[in-house]
């Protein structure tokens, strides 16, 4: 995920690690070049590893996280669909507006 700034980029390892990189860029006499100025590994997430998929995301300021917990217990989420006309059906047939 890159930060809002496009300076910073931040990954996590197969590890679990979270790691966050400082990018310097310039633009070189033959091609622009990119350099690595400071690796800062904030914290280690506790998330399944090697899912390949983001379950993080950082916020447009820079100094904080998001996190999608995942838990395998539980129901599934039930999604309902026309509930709003069921209610308007069921409250006129009990007579009430």
């Amino acid at each position: 995920m890159w930060e809002a700034n496009g300076r910073e980029l931040f990954f996590r390892t197969r590890r679990g690690k979270l790691v966050a990189v400082t990018l310097a860029f310039s633009s070189g006499a033959t091609a622009p070049s990119m350099e690595v100025v400071r690796r800062d590994s904030p914290f280690l997430m506790n998330s399944p590893s090697g899912s390949g998929e983001a379950i993080y995301a950082v916020e447009p300021d820079g100094r904080s996280f998001i996190f999608l917990r995942v838990s395998g217990v539980g129901t599934p989420p039930v999604v309902v669909l026309g509930w709003l006309d069921e209610l308007r059906e069921r409250m006129r047939e009990a007579g009430r507006p």
